[in-house]
């Protein structure tokens, strides 16, 4: 960890929310490279494990309360939208990564496009969506 990372105010990191068995656990073969893209850009993030149908939710309702203002999702359609039910009428952008089936709501799957440039142009700011 480095020392930006150390003490970036609560509201510059980045909260990942991971569905571990969306798409038979799909999501689970890229998280690192996703980690690591995150980390070699120095940017802040809590990574966390959704357990159950309704806790992405539950970690969104955690993550706002706790001043996190930037979210990225990692799971199928519907983890998605637990997760941006709570977002709703906030200006905090949520970064959807599709691993689950169908994949409508989210900004990219791979089977459509390169994750990893995504996730990079996220965190860059140049992800337009």
């Amino acid at each position: 960890m480095t020392l930006r990372q150390m003490t970036a105010d609560i509201s510059e990191k980045w909260f990942v929310i991971v569905n571990p068995v969306a798409g038979s656990g799909r999501g689970l073969i890229d998280l690192p490279k996703i980690s690591k893209l995150i980390r070699d850009n120095d940017i802040p993030y809590e990574l966390v494990f959704s357990q159950h149908k309704h806790h992405p939710t539950e970690l969104t309702v955690r993550a706002v309360n706790a001043g996190y203002r930037r979210i990225i999702v990692i799971g199928g359609d519907g983890t998605l939208l637990r997760a941006a039910r709570i977002l709703n009428y906030r200006e905090i952008p949520i970064l959807g990564l599709s691993y689950g089936h169908l994949g409508f709501l989210t900004a990219a799957s791979p089977e459509e496009r390169d994750i990893l440039q995504v996730v990079s142009d996220a965190l860059s700011g140049e992800l337009h969506v």
